[in-house]
């Protein structure tokens, strides 16, 4: 199937080979993963373990999506939900507003917490390396304040990294 945009004709394939060659070349490993809603969902890999998916849904031919989600464990949901209520609802009102401040899709924080999904769009019209590398990044970002959100809030030790755009 042929999607026509601004910048003239591009197949799902050729958008899909795009976003798979921009990944390889800022260096995350790639594995492709079926998805029954999607035309195409590719799983990339930093060197820390971070995964993130970039798909395209049947329905919305027009975009791809850059998307996270973070699961908690059994163990790490149970101890959120072992403390004081107002305290769990500080945490989640806190965490909406720093992903409102993020300027990224987001869902699932609420209590008993289990599951944030992060999500980005990115138009076919507008697909080029230096945005789909940005709302990458976004996304990536927007996954690191959760996980050391999270971390900060269990008292747990900082990561032993930062965060480096290139």
């Amino acid at each position: 199937m042929t999607v026509a945009n601004s910048a003239g004709n591009s197949t799902h394939d050729d958008v899909k080979d795009k976003v798979k060659t921009w990944l390889v070349e800022e260096g995350w490993q790639l594995t492709e993963r079926a998805a029954p809603d999607a035309r195409f969902a590719l799983v990339a890999e930093d060197q820390k373990g971070h995964k993130m998916v970039v798909s395209q849904k049947a329905a919305a031919a027009d975009r791809v999506v850059v998307q996270v989600t973070i699961s908690l464990s059994d163990d790490d949901s149970q101890r959120f939900s072992a403390l004081p209520e107002k305290k769990r609802q500080q945490f989640l009102w806190d965490l909406r507003f720093g992903l409102l401040q993020a300027d990224v899709e987001f869902d699932g924080l609420t209590d008993p917490l289990k599951r944030i999904v992060v999500a980005e769009p990115i138009f076919y019209d507008a697909l080029t390396k230096d945005l789909f590398v940005q709302r990458f990044s976004q996304v990536k970002r927007a996954m690191l304040l959760i996980l050391w959100s999270l971390r900060r809030f269990f008292a747990e030790p900082p990561p032993p990294m930062g965060f480096l755009k290139g």
